[in-house]
């Protein structure tokens, strides 16, 4: 840091002004310091390295829209296996009623409005040779 605090020390002198040369070399502390980002990054590099920075980009706008497709998808294949939930409930119920009302005491019950009973007679067998 020392080297540094002197190079910027020497080059405000060199700036000629008397109030720069009166001016202490400020040092950065701390976070700030690493903050400074001008000794690693110069115009150059920039322009170097900016077919890969929008590379990146790229790399992540297509992350985020694949992210946003698959919540989409997740949201549809909920409803999806919520209407199918219903839809199994539904069948349950109308298959349990079907079963009850197929019994031979329900058949009999609802026909008898109708005038139909049950017959108490075995039924007759035919032959062929009659």
């Amino acid at each position: 840091m020392k080297v540094q605090e002197s190079a910027t020390a020497t080059s405000s002198a060199s700036a000629g002004t008397p109030a720069a040369a009166a001016a202490p070399a400020r040092r950065r502390r701390g976070f700030l310091r690493w903050l400074d980002l001008s000794r690693w990054v110069h115009h150059e590099t920039a322009i170097q390295h900016l077919p890969m920075l929008l590379f990146i980009t790229l790399l992540g706008l297509i992350y985020i829209g694949n992210a946003h497709l698959a919540e989409t998808y997740l949201r549809r294949l909920h409803g999806v296996e919520k209407r199918l939930n219903e839809s199994a409930w539904e069948y349950t119920v109308r298959k349990a009623e079907w079963d009850n009302l197929m019994r031979q005491s329900q058949i009999a019950r609802l026909v008898q409005p109708l005038g139909l009973v049950e017959s108490r007679q075995p039924p007759q067998i035919l032959s062929a040779d009659e």
